[in-house]
């Protein structure tokens, strides 16, 4: 419980500055920091969905960056 609250924290405090698509990275980098469950305890730490943080760690692993000023893809 106590990894949750400190990531509820943390997006809490950059949540206004984060875009749709550098929140998505973020939680899935948090996520996959903290390995088997990972997922699951930001989704429900952050309300991202699910999905979201699986874009987020297929983008990361694919090495898929987006260019400059986008969040979506064209």
């Amino acid at each position: 419980m106590a990894a949750e609250s400190v990531i509820r924290q943390k997006f809490r405090t950059l949540t206004s500055r984060l875009d749709e698509h550098t929140r998505r990275v973020w939680a899935a980098t948090e996520a996959s920091a903290l390995g088997y469950g990972g997922i699951s305890l930001v989704a429900r730490a952050t309300n991202i969905s699910r999905r979201a943080i699986l874009v987020g760690l297929r983008e990361i692993r694919s090495g898929d960056i987006l260019p400059e000023g986008r969040i979506r893809r064209p």
